[in-house]
């Protein structure tokens, strides 16, 4: 999958990280300062065909300002060693960068992960992942077991519609509380994520909040 949320710092100028993960993405800006998020247009940066006429152009194949992203974003790639093609293509950023980006990494690595636990949590225990549909049900609910919904429910469970109504509202309350200490336990890891400067302090932080919300993964 592409990376659609480029991370930019603007005091360097330089692309930090990036990820397909709009949360992690968020998380991350929270961790440093002067730091934006670019959602580039449709160009290819992990098509090998697409660098090599990129380079042979002069990077000339897009406009002045999405070319200069590209640009950025091939360093980054380059620093974090996913595309060795770049090696030749661009310059590595200045060491001060270096040592953010190395950071954005590791923080990155632990947000994801949990994140993707999480969603994983998710599917496993709730209802649906249909948050839409949950929120669309408590407003129903709130109409009562005369509810149209509630009555086609208990209709094709052959129930009635005082019955239905107590087990749909026991089933959105249940999923809508377990969403919510997903969500905590996700707001306090990046919390505690976005304090740490190194590999051992993120790991710790991922382990103790883990357990501290009784999240087994």
């Amino acid at each position: 999958m592409s990376e659609e949320y480029l991370l930019y710092d603007v005091s360097s100028g330089y692309i930090i990280a990036a990820t397909n993960i709009p949360a992690v993405a968020d998380a991350l800006i929270e961790g440093f300062t002067d730091v934006e998020v670019i959602i580039p247009h449709e160009f290819n940066v992990n098509n090998k065909e697409f660098l090599k006429k990129l380079e042979e152009s002069n990077f000339s194949l897009e406009p002045v300002l999405e070319k200069e992203f590209i640009k950025l974003y091939l360093q980054y790639r380059r620093w974090i060693n996913t595309e060795p093609l770049l090696i030749d293509l661009v310059d590595n950023p200045p060491q001060d960068v270096k040592d953010i980006i190395d950071l954005a990494k590791i923080r990155k690595e632990f947000l994801t992960k949990f994140y993707q636990n999480l969603m994983s949590i998710q599917k496993r225990y709730c209802l649906t992942t249909d948050l839409n549909f949950m929120n669309s049900l408590g407003h129903e609910l709130a109409q009562g077991s005369k509810n149209y919904l509630v009555k086609e429910y208990a209709k094709i469970n052959s129930i009635e519609p005082e019955v239905a109504y107590n087990e749909l509202k026991m089933k959105h309350e249940s999923y809508m509380l377990y969403s919510m200490r997903l969500y905590a336990a996700y707001e306090h890891l990046k919390q505690q994520i976005n304090r740490s400067k190194n590999y051992k302090e993120c790991q710790d932080a991922f382990w103790k909040i883990s357990e501290h919300a009784s999240i087994q993964f």
